[in-house]
């Protein structure tokens, strides 16, 4: 496996992105994974080199660079609260930065890596599932599948709002819901199950008996049942959107066979 440090170039200034990839030469599809409040930390990238070794290059892009990218420790105990300054950001990052951020970070990606990436998928955890929902819209060209966990804030008062953004999405959905989320609770879920039985965007919704925040291995609240469970789900997910495109951009950049 090889991992490296790059910078994606946007308006605001330059996003730090952590890159993770099976090999440093060929073609493999693209994961984006958008981290929770709490950013940069081993345990994402435990997690990233997970999806990596199953055959993506892998993405995790610094969200918080506008503000010199923070991390913080993740909360402990049940009924712990995000530090004011986490909720301060998770507050000031609109998912239009993000889905902006992400349409540089595919136009630059051949800089940050060597392998080639002729397709995308998105997965957010907690306050990432809507920013990889809204930037699966707004790339619709070229992210095929996005993924949501135990997301937080999914509706809201925005035009990104999901029940609004699922009928403009090309690519096939999946959302993992949490037992009793106050970020996303059930009146929340049913709007979103509403909005998926009557578009035609392809995606399904699985009701997870474990709380929000399940899928980190080093919080309280991590359920591995549950957890293998959702990897089950978001690589079904990837490798049927995803692989068979990548294979077809291997096969298209293949040089041609001079004649002799």
């Amino acid at each position: 496996m090889h991992e490296a440090i790059r910078h994606v170039k946007t308006a605001d200034g330059d996003m730090p992105v952590e890159v993770f990839t099976p090999t440093q030469t060929g073609a493999c599809p693209g994961i984006i994974f958008f981290m929770d409040i709490f950013g940069f930390r081993d345990e994402l990238r435990d997690m990233c080199r997970r999806y990596a070794a199953a055959g993506y290059a892998v993405f995790l892009p610094g969200l918080f660079y506008r503000q010199g990218n923070p991390c913080f420790q993740p909360t402990s105990q049940p009924g712990d609260g995000a530090p004011a300054e986490a909720s301060a950001l998770n507050e000031a990052l609109t998912t239009e930065m993000t889905a902006e951020d992400t349409a540089n970070l595919i136009q630059q990606v051949a800089k940050l890596t060597e392998v080639l990436v002729p397709a995308f998928g998105t997965v957010g955890y907690c306050m990432g599932g809507r920013h990889a929902m809204a930037s699966a819209a707004r790339n619709k060209g070229d992210v095929r599948a996005a993924a949501s966990l135990h997301g937080g804030r999914l509706i809201n008062a925005t035009p990104h709002s999901m029940e609004k953004l699922i009928d403009d999405m090309e690519a096939e959905l999946f959302f993992g819901f949490a037992k009793d989320d106050p970020t996303c609770p059930p009146d929340h879920q049913s709007i979103i199950e509403q909005a998926l039985a009557v578009s035609s965007t392809p995606g399904r919704i699985e009701y997870f008996d474990a709380a929000h925040g399940w899928t980190f291995p080093e919080r309280y609240c991590f359920d591995k049942p549950a957890a293998e469970r959702a990897w089950t789900c978001v690589l079904d997910l990837f490798g049927r959107r995803l692989q068979q495109r990548a294979n077809a951009g291997a096969v298209q950049r293949m040089p041609p066979v001079e004649a002799v």
